[in-house]
């Protein structure tokens, strides 16, 4: 599965930002400009809490329990969905909320959002007009 990342271009106009796909492996070689404002950034060390929940599935052992992840299970493996957890479905079901999509680059108002804490609503890139944004679902979806 390929990643997306938001590269900083110098030969186009400043603050230009595309889209580049690249597999996850090719990751290790990418390093930030140096005159951006995320250039001091270093790639994160693998999450340990996923690894050991990998590590975990990988093993052949048994019985065995996974307390790597904050999820509960059942007996039989499956997850254990809190009753609090449906009552809130229920109630958010009696909204009448429209059930329409976002869109393909999902809400405005988050991604505008997201765009000011990241750049700062003052950054010649927010002012300029030359960010893009798409948002996506949360935790590992987005980083796959």
């Amino acid at each position: 599965m390929a990643s997306v990342i938001l590269i900083q271009h110098k030969r186009r106009r400043p603050f230009m930002i595309e889209w580049v796909y690249v597999r996850p492996r090719e990751l290790t070689w990418f390093k930030y400009p140096k005159d951006t404002p995320w250039s001091s950034l270093k790639m994160a060390p693998i999450d340990v809490t996923f690894g050991l929940s990998k590590a975990c599935k990988k093993d052949s052992r048994s019985p065995k329990v996974n307390l790597a992840i904050g999820v509960y299970s059942n007996d039989d493996g499956s997850p254990f969905v809190f009753p609090v957890v449906h009552e809130v479905e229920k109630y958010i079901a009696g909204k009448g909320l429209d059930k329409e999509y976002a869109g393909i680059l999902g809400l405005e108002s988050f991604r505008r959002a997201s765009l000011e804490f990241a750049l700062g609503s003052e950054s010649k890139a927010m002012i300029g007009g030359l960010c893009a944004t798409a948002q996506t679902v949360a935790g590992t979806s987005a980083l796959r």
